[in-house]
């Protein structure tokens, strides 16, 4: 874990996931990790869509500053419209937003973790697999792919696997596009995605099964052990530039 000295423990943080019905899934286990790392006088989780949500969230601590980090995995429209719309209905509340998840060093490292350990688990060797990074995209804001493209471009320089190229569901290049030309070599499809939600359990797979049967599907990177770490980094990142 980030050593954050408990002489100086942090205030508040809240992790704040896009969500979908019901409640803030992944970010909730997350707050329980790092509720019981005692960085924080007060750890909780909510969402865009779903239960609780930022405003009622944020209501509900006590210490400030709160420190809010996204559980998102780039600076697109969510991030720059979205989340600056909903601060602003919260007017008197000192709130430190950092940087979203997608977007953390470190994550990278996070990325790969997972992806080798889908190879170890299908015995491909990783000079000879494809590493595949599916995002979302949108159409809607023009940095939404940045961030996957840049995380590729980091990760091939590595030379860790044959080849690394990201994808995406609702802009070019769309995954089943960069999937088929590469069937039936190895491939791993590691998911830059916060939750085991309806694109990691459904969209995915289905692609999957139908353009390369035969890639590893490692599911979203939000599930793995190290994103919490991630979490960390950025929280430390913006307590020590108020210093």
């Amino acid at each position: 874990m980030y050593a954050i000295n408990p002489a100086r423990q942090l205030p508040a943080l809240v992790l704040w996931a896009h969500g979908g019905a019901g409640r803030s899934g992944v970010a909730e286990d997350l707050a329980v990790r790092l509720r019981s790392a005692g960085q924080f006088s007060e750890v909780a989780a909510c969402s865009l869509k779903g239960d609780p949500g930022l405003a009622e969230t944020v209501r509900g601590m006590s210490a400030e500053p709160v420190y809010l980090v996204p559980l998102l995995m780039a600076e697109g429209h969510t991030y720059h419209t979205v989340l600056p719309r909903l601060l602003a209905e919260m007017p008197g509340r000192r709130i430190v937003q950092c940087r979203p998840v997608g977007v953390a060093p470190g994550l990278d490292a996070v990325a790969v973790a997972q992806a080798l350990e889908a190879c170890a688990v299908r015995k491909f060797a990783p000079g000879d697999t494809t590493l595949v990074l599916a995002a979302h995209g949108t159409q809607r804001h023009a940095d939404s792919g940045d961030a996957a493209h840049q995380m590729a471009g980091r990760i091939a320089e590595t030379g860790q696997f044959h080849r690394v190229c990201e994808a995406f569901l609702e802009q070019p290049p769309l995954l089943e596009a960069v999937l088929r030309p590469i069937a039936p070599r190895l491939c791993v499809v590691v998911g830059l995605f916060m939750d085991h939600g309806a694109h990691s359990t459904d969209d995915i797979p289905r692609i999957i099964a139908s353009a390369h049967s035969g890639a590893a599907d490692s599911g979203p990177v939000g599930a793995h052990p190290g994103i919490a770490e991630i979490i960390l980094g950025l929280v430390k990142a913006e307590a020590s530039s108020k210093d």
